[in-house]
């Protein structure tokens, strides 16, 4: 992943978060530790992946580990 595509992931990850309430997400800001991202937003932050790789993600993949951060999204799903 790119500088420019972590940045689009911040931003798409503050704009969720935003609407929750008012916090700066760094890429290693614990979304769902810290509260700044619940299960139902989840659903957005998977859809927003699997638009990027274009691909569905598969059962293996969607466990909680592998979203933990911004830092760790891109590096289980946006590097090759």
């Amino acid at each position: 992943m790119t500088k420019q595509e972590t940045k689009k992931t911040l931003v798409f990850i503050q704009k969720l978060v935003n609407k929750r309430s008012p916090a700066i997400i760094t890429p290693n800001t614990l979304l769902f530790e810290d509260g700044h991202l619940d299960s139902m937003n989840i659903l957005d932050v998977v859809g927003y992946i699997e638009e990027k790789i274009q691909r569905k993600l598969t059962d293996e993949e969607l466990v909680m580990k592998n979203f933990q951060s911004v830092s760790t999204i891109e590096r289980t799903f946006f590097q090759t």
